[in-house]
């Protein structure tokens, strides 16, 4: 195994290519494949596990961790990119999407992936998979068409002119008839 450097830094961009970074904030052990470490800003706990272990460790001003050409970011190779706004609607969202794994392997569909599938920002944890596809359930739902022929979000515009606030929980059938009865 190679040994890497490391620079410990709370950055979330402009990383010098070809280095490693870590966030001290999530430090709990020291890496074993570590010669050498580079800390940016104050973090005694990191400093005294790696010099136990014999690992230099130099402290280093927060211009020297930031690259000179910011490095392209991209998202990591499992996921796909977000549908174009269009698409979104096609994507087929599971009635028990949130019992899918946040991680998994490529022969299962995985919060993760379709959470990047209907969302235009990143997604790095599993309450930002959750808040997107439920942002993107919300979307679909005002954009669902009553009998009437008027969306879920005419509907409720209508409803709050008439001085009435909608009823999220009521379905589009039970909406249309009280759209209907507030515009008599």
């Amino acid at each position: 195994m190679s040994k890497i450097e490391l620079i410990y830094s709370q950055q979330s961009g402009d990383f010098i290519k070809g280095r490693a970074y870590s966030n001290p904030r999530f430090f709990t052990t020291p890496r074993t494949d570590v010669s050498k470490v580079f800390l940016v800003g104050e973090w005694p706990n990191i400093r005294a596990a790696y010099e136990a272990q014999g690992v230099p460790v130099e402290q280093i001003d927060e211009g020297k961790a930031v690259a000179a050409e910011p490095v392209e970011r991209r998202a990591p190779a499992d996921l796909t990119p977000a549908a174009p706004a269009p698409q979104r609607g096609e994507i087929h969202i599971p009635d028990d999407w949130r019992d899918l794994p946040y991680r998994g392997g490529a022969d299962v569909l995985t919060l993760r992936q379709l959470a990047a599938l209907v969302s235009d920002e990143p997604v790095i944890n599993k309450a930002q998979a959750v808040a997107a596809v439920e942002a993107e359930l919300r979307r679909r739902h005002a954009d669902e068409e009553g009998p009437n022929g008027l969306t879920r979000r005419e509907m409720n515009a209508d409803l709050e002119a008439a001085g009435i606030e909608p009823d999220p929980t009521l379905s589009i059938e039970e909406l249309a008839d009280l759209a209907g009865m507030a515009k008599e």
